[in-house]
């Protein structure tokens, strides 16, 4: 929506402040006609009610982001130890016991998919296991 067109619909001018409150109304709004919206908008943009829950919808908004920031952050974080404990576990030094371990715990980390993906990246060889994981996928 642009100024232009509110104000073609309220058939009247708005200020650029009252307009960024009524674009972010609109956005909040989700899926509404522009024409159902600006006869809302008419009725209820003064009110404070209205006022305090665009307020709250901005803030749930930013605390939304904030959060997709840190679950995005988290989740590199267990990929990178993913692979630095796939790295030890591939190491021909590291003893088989300590190497199962390790891999499993990568397993809780990524998932076995996501754990054979990142030895693929990584230019790790596959075990067995990992080979027959992958023909159970490929014969779904």
């Amino acid at each position: 929506m642009t100024q232009a067109e509110l104000q073609q619909r309220l058939q009247r001018t708005v200020t650029p402040r009252e307009f960024r409150q009524a674009q972010a109304m609109y956005i909040a709004a989700g899926d509404i006609d522009l024409d159902t919206f600006c006869r809302e908008y008419e009725r209820v943009s003064s009110s404070p009610l209205v006022t305090a829950l665009l307020r709250k919808a901005k803030q749930l908004d930013k605390q939304c982001l904030h959060l997709k920031d840190l679950v995005s952050e988290a989740s590199d974080i267990r990929h990178e130890t993913a692979d630095h404990l796939l790295r030890i576990a591939a190491d021909p030094q590291c003893p088989v016991a300590l190497s199962d371990k390790l891999e499993s715990r990568a397993w809780f980390l990524i998932g076995r998919a996501g754990v054979i993906r990142r030895k693929a990246v990584l230019r790790i060889p596959l075990s067995q296991a990992d080979a027959e994981y992958l023909d159970q996928l490929l014969d779904q």
